[in-house]
């Protein structure tokens, strides 16, 4: 066994890796064979290495990083909404299986906020006629219950059937709303103030100096 394993490894001279697959499918591993020799002894050291992911593979691991979600949402010439693909972090973003939104896409679009369906819908009408990147940001609900900002961006697709792929990207925004609305209302609470003092309110500088003042 040792002396084939040996011709193995060094034909003419050379180091031999050996493919194969050991349990998953998916999971492959290299065995590389370099001989060993001292006088007339004669060996045969090898290595067990794990091969790189294939590249679909590798891809989920990646998308599965990002903040938000990938997705392909594909729109029929018979009016028909389904997704081409779903990133994994669906689950976490919404509480929507990966299966379930391929299944069906109106599990994730019908949990879009009803005020802001009609813009959605219309906007994306808008893209899939002149091809034009689409973004949007919406409310749209977890399955929980709760209410998210969502911020999609995606560029659209014609499909030699007339249909129109878009490929795009999902992200939470809500923190940013919320910092936003906190903003509007206390520069507003300032108008108020600054409307009803009779006083001189200004601003000092690290120095000392005013380079706000308002009567």
């Amino acid at each position: 066994m040792c002396g084939r394993l040996f011709r193995h490894a060094m034909p003419n001279g050379l180091l031999t890796r050996y493919r194969f697959s050991w349990g998953e499918a998916a999971r492959h591993w290299h065995l590389q064979l370099s001989p060993v020799v001292e006088g007339s002894y004669r060996a045969v050291h090898g290595t067990l290495l794990q091969g790189s992911l294939p590249f679909s593979e590798s891809l989920d691991t990646l998308l599965s990083q990002l903040p938000g979600f990938i997705y392909q949402l594909h729109y029929s010439v018979e009016g028909k909404w389904r997704y081409a693909y779903v990133g994994k972090r669906v689950v976490e973003l919404f509480g929507v299986s990966v299966e379930e939104a391929l299944a069906d896409a109106q599990t994730l679009l019908n949990s879009i906020h009803p005020d802001d369906r009609e813009a959605v819908f219309e906007s994306s009408s808008e893209s899939a006629r002149t091809l034009m990147p689409w973004q949007q940001e919406f409310r749209i609900f977890h399955r929980s219950g709760k209410m998210l900002w969502i911020e999609a961006i995606d560029r659209p697709r014609r499909e030699p059937d007339g249909s129109v792929l878009w490929t795009g990207y999902a992200n939470d925004i809500t923190q940013r709303k919320a910092l936003e609305t906190a903003l509007k209302s206390s520069e507003q609470r300032f108008r108020q103030l600054v409307e009803q003092a009779n006083d001189i309110i200004y601003t000092l500088s690290a120095e000392g100096t005013p380079y706000l003042c308002v009567a």
